[in-house]
């Protein structure tokens, strides 16, 4: 049923006993190339007016970029986010440019985790989106299941699923 949806809206696995199982969350994301939204607990108004979309380049970060494109045109502020690397190396200019043919200005910010886990990395990429008041995170999701983590993806996407506080467009 997902692959005939436009998106998918999950809440938060773990949040609750009646909540959708880490396994949904993972089959959403590999099973139906469709965008996943997961909610938090408290998902507010749904006004996504501050988004901030994680960018490294990647076939998944390009993917769920792709299906937020009417949230970022309808949203105030759009922030491009690069963690870990120059903007430039990233391609991040040229999305911004880009963007912009869509109307889109959107706002290129970096930060530098250092050199930690995927899961601190997550860490910081959720401390970002909090302090700069997001209403919405965009970024891919990476690694494939195996369960051998929770929800069986990377470290950062599995930290960002079980703790972001808004709600959280991602794409494989």
């Amino acid at each position: 049923m997902g692959r005939c949806s436009d998106i998918l809206v999950l809440g938060r696995p773990g949040a609750d006993p009646e909540n959708v199982a880490p396994a949904t969350v993972e089959a959403a994301l590999y099973e139906c190339a469709r965008a996943v939204m997961i909610a938090p607990p408290d998902a507010g108004s749904g006004t996504f007016d501050n988004v901030v979309v994680a960018w490294n380049g990647s076939f998944q970060a390009v993917r769920a970029l792709e299906y937020a494109l009417p949230f970022l045109k309808k949203a105030g502020k759009v922030t491009l986010l690069v963690a870990g690397s120059a903007p430039e190396e990233v391609g991040a200019p040229y999305l911004a440019r880009n963007l912009g043919r869509h109307g889109i200005n959107a706002a290129i910010d970096a930060i530098d985790p250092g050199a930690v886990s995927a899961r601190a990395r997550g860490r910081a990429l959720l401390t970002y989106a909090h302090d700069k008041g997001a209403d919405l995170l965009v970024m891919g999701a990476y690694g494939r299941g195996q369960v051998l983590s929770f929800l069986g993806l990377g470290g950062a996407t599995a930290k960002v699923i079980s703790s972001c506080r808004v709600p959280l467009l991602m794409a494989h």
